[in-house]
């Protein structure tokens, strides 16, 4: 591996901490501002791997999840997010079909995160868009973050299924409320 292709991955190994922790918090505003540092951070890798639309992708990405943090991302701005990925992931690709898994990725995301507004949805939707990203970073040697977007589909996928559980349990509980409630009615 080349000097720019170590540099990259050191750089994606510090963006991977971001991702981590976005995937761990609770707060659907919280998983935005993470990622956001994330994608700027995975933007700079990408000059050093020499992918051109990976830097496009981040970069649009980035601002998208400041503006789903703050609460600014509505279908107008989805529409543009959307737009701007297409041209400029098309404009600047340089790796041919592998190129545009970052434009795929971005307009991935960029729908989920306006149509899917619950924190279940949100990490479903990191799930899917971690593993488009997983096999675009292994086919441009950006091997830090094909390792570590692994493991954050695995936390994920817990952090998915503990809440599944968790909203079963509510369920149950309240079913189990509704009856004594009614029981206690007729007693």
């Amino acid at each position: 591996m080349s000097g720019s292709v170590w540099i990259g991955n050191l750089i994606s190994l510090a963006a991977s901490g971001f991702m981590i922790a976005s995937c761990l918090t609770r707060k659907r505003e919280a998983v935005f501002r993470l990622q956001f540092f994330q994608c700027l951070l995975l933007g700079v890798s990408s000059w050093f791997l020499n992918s051109y639309s990976g830097i496009a992708a981040n970069l649009i990405s980035g601002l998208r999840n400041l503006a789903v943090a703050r609460g600014r991302f509505d279908a107008k701005t989805m529409t543009g997010f959307l737009i701007a990925s297409v041209v400029l992931g098309v404009l600047v690709n340089n790796r041919g079909w592998i190129g545009y898994l970052p434009v795929v990725a971005n307009l991935q995301f960029a729908f989920c995160a306006y149509a899917l507004t619950s924190l279940k949805g949100t990490k479903l939707s990191i799930a899917v868009n971690v593993l488009i990203w997983i096999v675009y970073s292994f086919l441009v040697c950006d091997l830090a973050t094909g390792v570590s977007d692994s493991v954050v589909l695995l936390v994920t996928s817990g952090s998915l299924l503990s809440l599944i559980r968790q909203e079963r349990a509510d369920r149950k509980t309240a079913v189990h409320r509704d009856d004594l409630q009614k029981r206690s009615v007729v007693s």
